[in-house]
This record gives structure tokens, C-alpha cells and sequence, in this order.
């Protein structure tokens, strides 16, 4: 359900750091699409980075709808490149 935990996926992202590997999450629960509007946030990240005790890096990605439309499971590279 829509704007609740996922438990089942906050138990995976700690395996996965857990077992020394890279993640990437986005806290508003998907990349936002239109501009660099702030989204609302959910405390999933802040939730895994205290029971794994890694710190959070924050970042912002800009123009990602052209790279990874909705939907889309991987990046794709932009005409451009």
C-alpha cells in the first residue's frame, strides 16, 4: 500500500548493506519527475541507516525522467551521450 512501510523491502535494503553492498534509495518513494521540487519524505532511509549503523549520503539527480522514464526498471542513455 501506497505512503505505508514496506517491510518486507526495508528487510531486503538491510541485507543488502548488511552484506557490504552499495544501495541506492530514494526516500519520496519513487524519483520525482518535473523539476527540482523537494517531495515529501518517508523515514524508511533514516529507519535502515540506524539499525545498520551506515550514514546516509544525500544527493539530488536532476532530469532523471529522461534517463529512467517511469516504469523503467534500468537507466538508458540519453541521445546525447
Amino acid at each position: 500500500m501506497r505512503g505505508t512501510a514496506d517491510r518486507e523491502s526495508l528487510r531486503i535494503c538491510a541485507e543488502v548493506i548488511e552484506s557490504g553492498q552499495p544501495l541506492v534509495a530514494v526516500p519520496g518513494g519513487h524519483p520525482p519527475v518535473g523539476g527540482p521540487v523537494v517531495q515529501e519524505l518517508f523515514d524508511g532511509v533514516a529507519y535502515l541507516a540506524g539499525k545498520t549503523q551506515v550514514p546516509i549520503i544525500p544527493m539530488a539527480i536532476g532530469g532523471s525522467e529522461r534517463t529512467m522514464p517511469k516504469g523503467a526498471k534500468f537507466f538508458t542513455s540519453p541521445s546525447w551521450c
